[in-house]
């Protein structure tokens, strides 16, 4: 439970970390300058919509789909996530999927940027590690009481910038804690329940 709800919180915190407040992308940054310039842009944007999110909550799941989403590498996540049931889908499955997926993410993060309260983003003298076209940011989230918790981001050039293709939290992966997760699913009871059984939690919100 501990884990989950420090994954929760890291992927709410994701996705005020990547992108400007129109939602369009502007001129290539380095990795670091894209963490840690645009975290405090969604911050504010939270400030500037709190009255409306407070008497439309829905409202957020907009503000996520139009300032995070560009930033993330979705089809290379949800390739990753499925792992050789990847290899296996079909077109129509794959994109079914990762859309699902893509909606799952918009949900979570959306619920849990409504109970941001003001936690602290902070990176080390050498937070990025690797070089080349693909890279590890390493920052920490601060919370107003208890330890810091380290968070990874793994970002890789595209034709269209920096994207984020996974995120660590305290040594858990994102990718491979939801790979984990639907293996156990899909061996279970296949692939189209699971996009199902995604397609219908979507639907109600719920991102648990």
């Amino acid at each position: 439970m501990q884990r989950l709800l420090a994954l929760l919180l890291l992927v709410g915190l994701l996705s005020g970390l990547m992108s400007g407040l129109n939602g369009v992308a502007a001129a290539p940054q380095e990795p670091l300058e894209v963490v840690r310039n645009n975290a405090r842009e969604m911050i504010q944007a939270l400030r500037d919509n709190r009255r409306e999110l407070e008497q439309d909550p829905s409202r957020i799941y907009d503000l996520v789909d139009e300032i995070v989403l560009p930033y993330f590498d979705f089809t290379t996540m949800a390739r990753w996530v499925l792992g050789r049931n990847w290899r296996q889908a079909t077109p129509e499955q794959r994109r079914e999927f990762t859309q699902q997926f893509r909606n799952l993410l918009i949900n979570t993060y959306g619920n849990t940027l409504l109970e941001y309260s003001g936690e602290e983003l902070v990176f080390p003298g050498n937070a990025v590690v690797g070089e080349g076209d693909d890279v590890t940011v390493r920052s920490q989230i601060q919370p107003q009481r208890g330890p810091a918790v380290p968070i990874h981001y793994s970002m890789h050039l595209t034709d269209d910038g920096w994207k984020v293709y996974d995120v660590t939290i305290d040594g858990v992966s994102l990718v491979t804690n939801y790979r984990n997760s639907f293996s156990s699913q899909i061996n279970a009871t296949g692939l189209d329940a699971l996009i199902a059984d995604l397609r219908r939690r979507n639907a109600r919100g719920i991102v648990n």
